[in-house]
């Protein structure tokens, strides 16, 4: 499995990229193929030097590569774990190293802190095992994957998740297969930060790796979260962390940001107007409106914090319509926000606090306008009955008129949606 291991450093750049040079990319063969001896003596000079250019280039990458590798096995570790035994933990261990899975999988999981809005247990994946009930089961990782790199690279104190060693396998000496322990490859984050460097320098002339590298997020991101109510309490590794997860959405006029069924996630509103309530029946040619209004939502407003907190899969009841304007919105992952706010207590305290108020506001709001919906379904009715009466009433009379002026006699009458008239 170290070839994986060394895709991975690659990708990451730990490693110089893999240099060849395959046969139809070589100058000499391309000439010898297209010229004959006597044309090409004034060319061959040309091919000859960059050759030597070539060769001169492949000579500082196995050199740079060299140099990668004995900085990597100076300061590297290996660590070894049985099955259900962990690598790390989540708020316990500092967020100073970078693992590459050796062979084997681990299981990832993260416990929030965020006070359950349900009943309703989580729901726990077959093929994770459970470190305990509240546990979030995220992935399962293979050999060659990388853990730990988002922590260290946005400055948190710990690890923001635990990885828990899955199992491996191997064969003994009588070649069957049985039970192993799993490795993994620990590089301190200084390390991993002076092979960066060292890559880009050599490859685009920077000085200095960017903010979070190899992540990257918008400064306007990081901004409108740190002008945001919700977000004011957390730290800056916190804040550019959710910045890299934050992903724009613009949602055209009269459409639709979310309807029941559709995935949990946290929106934040960035501009324009959103209404939120019970979606209305829709019929062909009719825009997306909600029926039951609860709310208008505005700039750094959010929405699907309270599923957040339920864990909630999907959207039950609800909906958000956009105004005649159109909105957008930010779309954030309801994992990386309850990550966060498991290393964020004073953010955490925050939230839960705002939730609470918002629970009470929320089901205040939705049995006041549930009362409006029905009184203004019953004054439409009585305002029907009313409009069919006074109509039954002029049917009544022109009959009548009819019965004095032309003498017909005493007759019975069918009325549309008035029953039989007997005059």
């Amino acid at each position: 499995h170290f070839p994986r291991v060394v895709d991975t450093l690659r990708a990451l750049r730990l490693l110089p990229s893999q240099s060849s040079t395959s046969f139809e990319e070589d100058p000499s063969l391309r000439l010898s193929s297209a010229c004959s001896s006597n044309q090409c003596n004034g060319l061959q000079e040309l091919v000859e030097d960059e050759e030597e250019e070539n060769d001169d280039r492949q000579d500082e990458d196995e050199a740079a590569l060299d140099e990668a590798w004995r900085l990597l096995f100076r300061h590297a570790k290996v660590l070894s774990a049985l099955p259900d035994e962990a690598f790390v933990a989540q708020g316990v261990t500092r967020a100073d190293c970078v693992y590459f899975l050796l062979n084997g999988h681990c299981a990832l999981s993260f416990q929030p802190t965020l006070e359950p809005r349900s009943k309703t247990p989580l729901l726990q994946t077959r093929l994770l095992p459970a470190a305990t009930d509240r546990s979030i089961q995220l992935r399962v990782l293979g050999a060659g994957d990388v853990f730990g790199l988002d922590a260290a690279a946005f400055g948190f104190a710990c690890s923001l998740v635990s990885v828990m060693a899955y199992g491996a396998k191997h064969r003994n000496a009588l070649g069957l297969r049985e039970a192993a322990c799993t490795y993994v490859l620990c590089v301190p984050f200084p390390i991993v930060q002076q092979l960066q460097m060292a890559q880009l320098r050599g490859q685009e002339g920077c000085n200095r790796l960017p903010l979070s590298f190899p992540y990257h997020f918008d400064s306007e991101a990081e901004q409108f979260l740190r002008s945001t109510f919700l977000f004011r309490a957390m730290t800056e590794p916190a804040l550019r962390f959710l910045a890299a997860n934050l992903r724009p959405i613009v949602v055209p006029r009269h459409e639709y940001l979310f309807t029941p069924g559709q995935p949990v996630s946290v929106f934040l509103v960035t501009s324009g107007q959103l209404v939120l309530g019970a979606p209305r029946q829709e019929s062909a040619g009719k825009t997306a409106t909600a029926e039951l209004e609860l709310e208008l939502l505005q700039t750094h407003d959010a929405v699907g914090l309270l599923e957040t907190s339920r864990f909630e899969s999907s959207f039950a009841h609800y909906c958000a319509a956009t105004s005649p304007d159109g909105a957008r919105a930010y779309s954030l992952s309801s994992t990386a926000l309850l990550m966060v706010l498991a290393q964020e207590p004073a953010a955490s305290k925050l939230v839960n606090e705002w939730m609470t108020r918002r629970m009470s506001w929320f089901e205040l709001r939705r049995a006041t306008a549930l009362a409006q919906r029905k009184k203004s379904r019953a004054g439409l009715f009585i305002s029907k009955v009313r409009a069919a009466t006074v109509d039954n009433e002029a049917r009544f009379f022109v009959i009548y008129w009819l019965q004095v002026t032309l003498n017909l006699g005493h007759s019975s009458y069918d009325f549309p949606g008035a029953g039989s008239l007997y005059l």
